[in-house]
């Protein structure tokens, strides 16, 4: 079971409350369905920091999932509550044979009483340390292209949740044991059973420009960072910054960011 703490504090209610965490989540469902160009314009903002926590992942990502796969019902069930920072959710589609696109996901969803039996690993599940729901990618039939999304509990018994050691990293590994899905936590409901991956590519493309945005904010600070501390450090009775392969260094920067 997952024995992290929530975000509950001010570094998580204060963004819920300027609405940071409901610019992707509809009106109708207490966000403010802001423009996928603003949504990036305050990440930018957010990576400059960086400013830890999984707004990306429940912020932006699990909102445009739902929103191209959850029912009506479904969305009523999660998106206020994901605007308002009351709950946390995040993708679980990685596994730890890691390639890309539908044939990766080999985690299978097998029919039991009242829905699903899950059985396997996710690997590099952003956020799952700290979420409340993962939205797990299964397969649920024998085509390539058979994919089902099933929301989980990241209580639930028989989930596992381990956070990878790294720099910085919020990426965690996740274990299914025996792990009962009841079948209404489909997204879609029975029309998308094993044809989720077309919807969840479209919210896929739709999210990676902000977490894009986010990046180039970490960037554009990094370069700012070097360019001060080439100006400040001196050496050899000049700052460093007078060498020309501590110019190239920052044109270099230049042209990432750029």
């Amino acid at each position: 079971a997952n024995d992290e703490p929530r975000y509950t504090g001010p570094m998580w209610r204060t963004p819920a409350e300027l609405g940071w965490l409901g610019m992707a989540v509809p009106e109708r469902f207490g966000g403010s369905e802001a423009s996928l160009t603003d949504i990036a314009t305050l990440f930018e903002a957010l990576g400059s920091g960086p400013l830890p926590g999984p707004f990306f992942s429940s912020g932006v990502l699990a909102p445009l999932i739902l929103r191209e796969l959850a029912t009506e019902d479904q969305q009523a069930q999660y998106l206020p509550r994901l605007a308002s920072g009351d709950i946390v959710a995040t993708l679980a589609l990685g596994e730890p044979d890691w390639s890309w696109g539908p044939k990766a996901v080999q985690l299978r969803a097998e029919a039991s009483p009242g829905g699903y039996s899950l059985n396997g690993a996710k690997l590099f599940v952003y956020d799952a340390a700290v979420a409340d729901h993962l939205i797990v990618a299964v397969r649920s039939g024998d085509t390539d292209e058979a994919i089902s999304l099933v929301v989980v509990p990241a209580d639930a018994d028989g989930v596992s949740v381990r956070r990878l050691s790294g720099f910085d990293t919020s990426e965690c590994a996740v274990t299914f044991n025996d792990v009962h899905v009841p079948s209404e936590a489909l997204l879609g409901g029975p029309d998308l059973e094993g044809a989720a991956w077309p919807p969840l590519h479209r919210a896929l493309m739709r999210a990676t420009p902000i977490l894009c945005a986010y990046a180039v904010g970490g960037a554009q600070a990094v370069y700012e960072m070097s360019v001060e501390y080439s100006r400040e450090r001196k050496q050899f009775g000049q700052p460093i910054g007078r060498f020309q392969h501590v110019q190239n260094h920052i044109v270099q920067l230049i042209n990432h960011v750029d």
